[in-house]
């Protein structure tokens, strides 16, 4: 596994938090906030890595979750579109796989969450795991996250975009 930052994936398939209003990509165009969704088990790692996601200047959180149903059903909702998902790979209803498997086949899913850039997160880096978000075209992190990470991956998205 490498440990140099790569861009997130997108996958086929909310208040502001420290947004700076003048962000501006690498070519100098501004960007606005971009919305991310949260989805993991873990009360303590959803406390963290909202400190990182409040600590960006490039997002917010559009939608945070404990448990993945309850994402599932909002994705369906279309309430929002979602620029980024952080998605925890070992929660007790389904894993992290399973939800962006059935997420990506999922019609109910808008066309546009059903291509948000994707990162796999986990406590802890079993070679199967690796595998598997190898497999999917995912990248796999190491949790918590921190805000230098979360920025990147943003930035990447604006200049993809």
């Amino acid at each position: 596994m490498s440990t140099a930052f790569e861009p997130p994936v997108p996958f086929d398939a909310g208040a502001d938090v420290g947004v700076d209003a003048g962000a501006k990509d690498t070519q100098g165009a501004e960007v606005g906030p971009l919305n991310i969704m949260l989805v993991d088990d873990c009360v303590l790692d959803t406390y963290l890595h909202r400190r990182a996601l409040e600590r960006s200047t490039r997002g917010r959180v559009a939608a945070c979750f404990d448990d993945p149903l309850s994402a599932i059903d909002w994705l369906r909702s279309g309430e929002r579109e979602i620029d980024l998902l952080l998605l925890d790979v070992n929660m007790p209803l389904m894993t992290g796989f399973e939800f962006l498997e059935l997420v990506r086949s999922d019609p109910r899913v808008s066309a546009a969450n059903r291509s948000v850039r994707v990162v796999l997160l986990t406590s802890s880096m079993a070679p199967a795991d690796e595998q598997m978000a190898s497999e999917l075209g995912v990248p796999l992190r190491n949790k918590p996250i921190d805000v230098a990470q979360v920025d990147f991956w943003l930035a990447s998205i604006a200049e993809a975009d």
